[in-house]
């Protein structure tokens, strides 16, 4: 028989209720569309964000015929982007993009889908138009070829290895700094009308590659990066493995708690502390499934067919709770009782280790005393640019759509060059500096020099970096990036 004292510390944890601003496994979300009820099943943002780069590629694609396609999956002139392997942590985001996009499609349901179908099509039409009047294609016979869903990056590991992503598989070129979710090859059409041919692979010759970064909200403000605290360490001037410390004796103090296994499971014992014992029904009449009754839905489900990822772990520690419920003494509601108190400690412990690190991340940002204003701008701009558009070899272009909430109104697009959005953004700003307020946030202030501006002459803020982690108290942080008073923000 489990016994709770190998599931939680045996003493009462008195602590006031507190909320924190938690992250439900999406480090873009106030960019990507909130969640919100679909089928009876909360949709997180980030599945709607998938399902945009996966229709958006496809639009993109030479094969696909020039034309809105209701129905993908019933249009034979509509084709799914390329891909080269199907790995992803979230199981609805892996296998192929046929796959991925059935998987999302049926998971958010139709309405919604309807929706980003329709502004995937949208926003493709606006990345055609800006790579004709740029060059790319529409002129000497260059066109469209085969697209790539290109959602494994490029990356360098910590002792300096590089590792092959789906950017070095579509190009043959490593490129750690290449930001595109989509990669589109160009081809030639020749003097007889048909596309010039590689005789060495048979198919058509490809003249370039071309990127692109798809971005998708309500929200008109996007985040363009998630940096991990080795990369903030040395933009902050930091000794390597500085920031780590702290998330260090976080893990230490949630092992104390006797929370356990990995990160996932750690999160999930957490939301067992924090869920009720029995279904309860607020004010506006919302249910929100209890222990017991989880525990039995996720078993018939289970008699049906084998539970896999997430839903088998939640199905697992939900019977050890339960087990735990039945030699506690006061039953499972007193244990219920220091469960809470449990998640609450862990809770404030995430929140106070995620505020110590911004803290030490903009301290070092700030630079020495010595350091002139001259020399910390140019600093402050140097870190912006590898942050919004590192140098990377594929020409890549941002490309954003801002979703009208009301969904039967026109969305928002917008297509610039990526490797010119950092210096196109800085120009407006004079004396960069940084400003950190405590919290999670800390902002590259400067002044705004733009006559005719009701801010101009003014200190503003030129981005936010937020701290942030990912679902529940036991992930990872990294920074994320925003910029601030674009110039559309008046």
């Amino acid at each position: 028989m489990l016994k709770f004292k190998s599931f939680l510390k045996e003493e009462l944890l008195t602590v006031r209720t507190q909320h924190y601003l938690l992250e439900e496994d999406i480090l873009e979300e106030e960019w990507l569309l909130l969640s919100e009820e679909s089928a009876n099943e909360k949709v997180e943002a980030d599945d709607k964000g998938k399902l945009f780069e996966v229709l958006h590629n496809g639009y993109m694609h030479g094969g696909t015929e020039e034309k809105f396609h209701a129905d993908p999956n019933k249009s034979p002139t509509y084709k799914f982007p390329e891909h080269h392997r199907a790995e992803s942590e979230n199981p609805d985001h892996a296998g192929t993009p046929k796959q991925v996009h059935d998987k999302l499609r049926k998971k958010i349901g139709e309405e919604a889908y309807a929706q980003i179908n329709k502004d995937a099509y949208e926003s493709s039409q606006k990345t055609k138009d800006q790579l004709k009047k740029d060059g790319h294609i529409g002129k000497d016979g260059l066109v469209l070829g085969d697209s790539y869903w290109t959602s494994n990056p490029d990356k360098v590991s910590k002792s300096g290895e590089n590792i092959m992503g789906d950017h070095q598989r579509t190009r043959g070129i490593h490129d750690p700094n290449f930001k595109g979710d989509g990669m589109y090859e160009i081809h030639k059409i020749g003097p007889d009308g048909k596309k010039i041919m590689d005789p060495e692979t048979g198919k058509p010759k490809v003249f370039d590659h071309l990127g692109g970064s798809a971005k998708y909200g309500f929200q008109k403000k996007a985040n363009h990066s998630n940096n991990g605290l080795d990369k903030m360490e040395k933009f902050a001037n930091l000794p390597a493995g500085s920031l780590d410390l702290h998330q260090n004796e976080h893990k230490t103090a949630m092992d104390d708690l006797k929370y356990n296994g990995s990160a996932d499971q750690r999160n999930i014992q957490t939301k067992i502390d924090e869920m009720p014992v029995e279904d309860t029904t607020d004010a506006k009449g919302k249910v929100t499934k209890g222990i017991l009754s989880m525990h039995k839905e996720l078993s018939d489900k289970h008699a049906q067919s084998p539970l896999k990822d997430k839903e088998k772990l939640m199905h697992e520690h939900l019977g050890k709770f339960i087990e735990a419920g039945k030699v506690w003494p006061g039953g499972i509601k007193s244990l219920k009782l220091h469960a809470e108190g449990r998640a609450a400690r862990a809770r404030k412990s995430a929140d106070d280790t995620t505020k110590v690190i911004t803290k030490q991340v903009a301290d070092g940002l700030k630079g020495s005393s010595s350091e002139t204003p001259e020399a910390k701008d140019t600093r402050l701009r140097n870190m912006m640019r590898q942050l919004v558009s590192p140098p990377s070899v594929t020409k890549t272009y941002f490309i954003k759509t801002t979703a009208n909430r009301k969904k039967d109104g026109p969305s928002d697009h917008t297509v610039k060059p990526l490797d010119s959005l950092a210096d196109e953004h800085l120009s407006r700003f004079k004396n960069l500096d940084i400003s950190h307020r405590g919290a999670n946030n800390l902002n590259v202030t400067g002044e705004l020099h733009e006559p005719g501006h009701p801010k101009h002459g003014q200190r503003v803020n030129v981005s936010t970096l937020s701290c942030k982690t990912g679902s529940g108290a036991h992930k990872g942080r990294v920074f994320t990036t925003k910029l601030e008073n674009e110039k559309n923000e008046q």
